[in-house]
């Protein structure tokens, strides 16, 4: 967890016209600094690049190449939309669920897992209030970080987020399509 907090605090630091136009050499020396590997998880139409085992960007498939190397986007930057991030989760054969956790009311959690119940049952043993899993959807880890992106602007911290209309209706639907 510490070392995807330092290249996630390290990230924030750059700039746009950095993450644009030179960030390989930037990412690299993150890597190399947290004694981590830079590689890529080729897939269509986006390839995932990673630090370790962190995501920290994508590379369009059909600019993967010699004219624009060496361009990584985080998908703030880059053009990539939740609605692309989404489109890679339906195509994930990721086993893994992802899940909206929370209470009547407050932040809910947007998280993914392998065993729902035994994790909304470890999240209950900590949280301070009563909480109940809203809805689930296929897609795993890609799943989680579309989520992540579509409401990044409600991160209240890590994996919660504040309960705006956007995610209510999200999970309106999620619930809505599971009951049909």
């Amino acid at each position: 967890m510490a070392n995807k907090l330092a290249i996630a605090d390290h990230l924030r630091t750059i700039s746009p016209w950095e993450i644009g136009q030179a960030n390989y050499d930037v990412l690299d020396a993150v890597a190399y600094r947290e004694g981590r590997e830079l590689s890529f998880e080729m897939g269509a139409p986006l390839h995932r690049v990673f630090i370790g085992r962190v995501q920290v960007g994508f590379v369009h498939a059909q600019s993967f190449g010699f004219v624009t190397w060496p361009y990584i986007y985080p998908a703030s930057f880059s053009g990539v939309t939740p609605e692309m991030l989404h489109e890679e989760a339906d195509r994930s054969t990721d086993l893994a669920t992802c899940y909206f956790i929370g209470g009547e009311t407050g932040p809910v959690k947007i998280g993914y897992t392998l065993d729902v119940r035994a994790r909304l049952s470890s999240i209950r043993s900590h949280s301070p209030v009563p909480v109940g899993l809203l809805a689930t959807r296929a897609g795993g880890r890609a799943r989680e970080y579309a989520y992540h992106e579509q409401f990044a602007a409600h991160r209240l911290h890590g994996e919660w987020f504040e309960r705006v209309p956007e995610i209510e209706a999200e999970i309106a639907t999620l619930t809505e399509g599971s009951a049909a």
